[in-house]
């Protein structure tokens, strides 16, 4: 999946397993707990507000992986968030 319309979509982890972010229309914050190579989702809430129709498929798709997330590695610069078989859902970019 590609970027749409220039959005940007974030992630930030805390010390207290947070998670918080732009899912590229809208914020979002939530639980994530790491274990190992695993990595799970708790419920994560958003904020309501309505983008245009592409930006909002996009989104979902962001809010959809961590659902379905079950580990992650380091690719160099990039945080590979995967399913159980190992595909990558989400190829993340350390943010300078």
């Amino acid at each position: 999946m590609g970027v749409v319309e220039r959005s940007r979509s974030t992630i930030s982890f805390d010390q207290a397993g947070r998670v918080y972010g732009s899912s590229g229309c809208n914020q979002f914050s939530g639980a994530a707990e790491v274990r190992g190579r695993s990595m799970d989702f708790g419920p994560v809430a958003t904020t309501r507000r309505a983008c245009g129709p592409a930006l909002m498929v996009q989104e979902d798709r962001v809010l959809a992986a961590f659902d379905a997330v079950e580990s992650y590695r380091l690719d160099g610069p990039s945080l590979l968030l995967a399913d159980g078989s190992g595909a990558v859902l989400l190829r993340l970019s350390r943010l300078n």
